[in-house]
């Protein structure tokens, strides 16, 4: 009987997928079977998958799920772009994933056009350079290559985020050991804003218990956003969303994703210098509107420079901004009305005037040409 046993045993380790086999084999009293019928029985046993197995058990669990909205993937490592969810794949190895030596920035793709490509750009480029990750090719191929997956990915509203890393090789600290650096585009669903914080404004807190980040990290738009995590969910642990970081002199830094402007006693918008924060692409474009509004008699003036606490705490309107075409209205702050508490109307013609530049616009727009 030895020579069956074995044979089974040898049958059953191979396979490791039926259970009836599995059983056949426990009542040859095989101890390595015994234990993994029990496993099996309890759910404790991992399987072993190919490449198959793989893609099917993750298509299953994102089919589990609500739609994440992802549309489009294109990756330099691989050399192209892939539309199912299920291979939608970053290397672990990548020191994006394990060391956070990457950069970002997202753009919106708005009635089958690019919004503001070009500063999106600017900053990627800035940002790398900040963070010494060599290019993998030109930016005007980057600028193809974003075109082409947004195209790939037949959706003409949707956000476009993408990555430069130096790319995937090991698991050490410095990237000497990595193959090649990397370029990385999705075209996704984007963030849901509540269009509802548009129309009735927002309540929000300042953070005290994160720091702020070091200015090396806070003025490139880096991998890392844990501080920014933490700082939202301290805000919303208050009763906010968002947070306001106050800096160690008490002038106004910026929110966990987003600028900050105001509305002063003079009415004049003003909003904090990009010395220690990050420069924000809707809060320039928002500088510039600001100024038409100052030609049309809105306002008195705009103005980038520091704002105390007691200053902004003054102020008539107080609004959040990022994501090209997000401003949201804070209406209460610390549990304190932002001047009468309600959407004020500086803040109603900026967000008017944003909405028709992304829908209207000519000058900072890259039409797409779809040919899939």
């Amino acid at each position: 009987m030895g020579e069956p046993r074995n044979s089974l045993y040898t049958f059953t380790a191979g396979c490791l997928l039926g259970a009836g086999c599995v059983y056949v084999a426990y009542k040859y009293q095989s101890d390595v079977c015994r234990s993994l019928y029990h496993k099996i029985k309890r759910g404790s046993f991992v399987p072993i998958l190919d490449e198959l197995d793989f893609i099917d058990k993750h298509r299953a669990r994102r089919a589990a799920v609500a739609d994440p909205g992802f549309y489009a993937l294109y990756s330099s490592w691989i050399g192209g772009i892939v539309t199912e969810p299920a291979l939608m794949q970053v290397p672990l190895d990548d020191h994006m994933v394990h060391r956070g030596h990457a950069v970002f920035d997202t753009a919106s793709l708005v009635d089958g056009r690019i919004y503001r490509m070009e500063p999106h750009l600017d900053r990627l480029l800035y940002s790398a350079a900040k963070a010494r990750i060599k290019l993998p090719f030109s930016r005007e191929r980057m600028r193809e290559v974003i075109e082409q997956t947004c195209s790939a990915s037949g959706k003409r509203t949707a956000s476009i985020r993408f990555w430069l890393s130096v790319g995937p090789g090991d698991f050490g600290f410095l990237p000497d050991g990595c193959i090649e650096s990397c370029f990385y585009v999705l075209v996704f669903g984007g963030i849901p804003i509540d269009k509802d914080l548009e129309l009735k404004g927002i309540n929000e807190f300042t953070v005290t218990g994160v720091p702020m980040k070091p200015p090396a990290l806070a003025t490139m738009k880096s991998n890392n956003y844990l501080l920014n995590c933490l700082t939202a969910m301290e805000s919303k642990d208050k009763g906010g969303k968002f947070g306001i970081l106050v800096d160690g002199d008490g002038k106004i830094a910026e929110s966990c994703v987003l600028n900050i402007a105001f509305v002063n006693h003079n009415d004049k918008l003003i909003t904090p210098p990009f010395k220690h924060i990050l420069a924000g692409v809707t809060i320039r474009k928002v500088l510039e509107l600001g100024q038409k509004m100052v030609h049309q008699g809105k306002l008195r003036g705009v103005e980038q420079r520091d704002i105390k606490v007691d200053e902004a705490r003054k102020a008539k309107e107080m609004f959040l901004l990022g994501g090209d075409t997000h401003l949201i209205p804070v209406v209460s702050w610390d549990n304190i009305p932002v001047g009468a508490g309600t959407v004020g109307p500086v803040f109603k013609y900026l967000l008017s005037a944003l909405e028709n530049d992304k829908h209207l616009g000519f000058a900072d727009h890259q039409v797409v040409r779809y040919v899939h």
